[in-house]
């Protein structure tokens, strides 16, 4: 039998580089066409005239950098990391760049159809992209996205359930009180490692980061997903570091890892879902899928990341067994997204409605004097959870709330109701340890607390 001549590694490497331009070119036609469809608001002309590039970060494939578009418009650029793990293991393997690039910026390109198509508020918005030439190779790709402010998990602990100021009110408060948040340390009484305050660098102006919102806003954002014009959509890579706050509401912001296919099967045992802590068998379907895996798996790192964490923390104690059911009720996958969005959705009314306080007592235990149009910019105490660093800063339904809240405090002898309002309606409140001194201020009304 004659065998065909042994190749030499030369004409491998050949072979293996024609069939990398050959995937290369593919994607690349098939990435043309799909961008086709609409075209960028933004694009070369403005990328050129950008200002104030940073660096922001990178993963495997991409490096992310803010910018600065007409001198105004606060962006984010993605494009291709000649130095990424993606980039450098194609080189190593292939020692073709150029093509190594084109397989790699297809993930961008990938990332930007999905961001065209998938339209919602928790979806980060694509502004428009560029290809032009650089480091020897043509059409290099950048996409402009919004720009958000990275999830930090650590940071979540430390916010209140309900939220931050927004900063677009903070001018408001008495100059006194005027810095929101600080960086700081655990806050006397705290437990260890879950009471911090946030870096005020972290947030842009006008957010307002809360904890209640952000896992409303993740449900929010898989119910889309589950319903999605493309099918149901689920985030392989589903991880704190794929989202990002913009203006106070959480945003997806990495879909290159996203996939609309649900897995086939031919019986349940296909059908295995596996996580570190637990692992999940759904039914395999008459039509050979999965039955709801997308988005089922979604939920459950949802469950893992996010509410395990976030939403009993520090929550009303009235709405805490709501809560703590949901919890349970998505760690065990006995809910879909269906029901866990209409179950936070009625927490959110009971909350902003003030049905929560229904069952418990409204009767003030102590006498309080009113003077309008007053403020006392001193006598601060520190409480947890509050919205201001030093002092103690709560949000309350009415003013009944406000006076069970002072009664509560033995250090409180006095609060005072601003014009301020968080994004559920609730009105903001100081509370302070004296009264030695009141100043006029017109926005505001004290309660002097007379009897205890």
């Amino acid at each position: 039998m004659d065998l065909a001549p042994a190749r030499t590694s030369a004409e491998q490497q050949q072979q293996q580089q024609q069939q990398l331009r050959g995937r290369a070119a593919a994607e690349r036609g098939r990435a043309s066409a799909e961008l086709g469809l609409e075209p960028p608001l933004l694009g070369c002309r403005e990328l050129r005239a950008a200002g104030g590039v940073q660096y922001l970060g990178s993963g495997y494939t991409k490096a992310v950098y803010k910018a600065v578009l007409n001198r105004s418009l606060a962006v984010a650029l993605k494009a291709v990391d000649f130095g990424g793990h993606d980039v450098a293991r194609c080189v190593r393997q292939f020692a073709a760049l150029a093509d190594c690039y084109r397989l790699a910026a297809y993930k961008i390109v990938k990332e930007m159809v999905l961001l065209q198509r998938l339209r919602h508020a928790n979806v980060l918005q694509l502004y428009g992209y560029c290809y032009q030439d650089s480091n020897d190779i043509p059409d290099t790709l950048t996409a402009i996205t919004e720009l958000g402010s990275p999830l930090e998990m650590i940071q979540l602990l430390q916010t209140s359930w309900e939220d931050r100021f927004r900063g677009e009110n903070e001018s408001n408060v008495h100059k006194s009180e005027r810095r929101l948040v600080h960086c700081t340390g655990n806050l006397p009484g705290a437990r260890s490692g879950f009471i911090y305050t946030l870096c005020a660098e972290k947030v842009t102006p006008g957010t307002h980061v809360f904890v209640f919102q952000i896992c409303l806003s993740l449900v929010r954002l898989l119910h889309y997903l589950a319903h999605s014009p493309l099918g149901s959509v689920t985030l392989l890579d589903f991880r704190p570091r794929q989202f990002v706050i913009v203006d106070g509401e959480l945003k997806v912001t990495d879909l290159d890892d996203a996939s609309i296919e649900e897995s086939s099967c031919t019986s349940n045992s296909d059908c295995f879902m596996e996580f570190p802590a637990r692992n999940f068998t759904l039914p395999c379907s008459v039509e050979g899928r999965c039955q709801n895996m997308n988005e089922k798996r979604n939920l459950y790192n949802a469950y893992r990341f996010f509410f395990t964490y976030l939403l009993p923390h520090s929550a009303p104690s009235s709405l805490r067994p709501l809560l703590d059911k949901i919890v349970n009720a998505t760690g065990e996958l006995h809910w879909g997204i269906d029901e866990t969005a209409a179950q936070l959705e009625r927490v959110l009314n009971l909350y902003k409605s003030g049905e929560y306080l229904q069952n418990t007592t409204r009767i003030s235990k102590s006498e309080y004097r009113r003077v309008p149009e007053a403020f006392i910019p001193d006598e601060n105490y520190r409480c947890w959870p509050s919205y201001h660093h030093k002092g103690c800063l709560l949000s309350v339904f009415d003013l009944s709330e406000a006076m069970e809240i002072c009664d509560s405090y033995s250090q409180c002898k006095a609060f005072i109701l601003t014009n301020q309002t968080t994004w559920t309606g609730r009105q903001l409140v100081f509370f302070k340890a004296a009264s030695n001194r009141i100043v006029p201020d017109p926005d505001k009304i004290t309660y002097v607390k007379v009897t205890d």
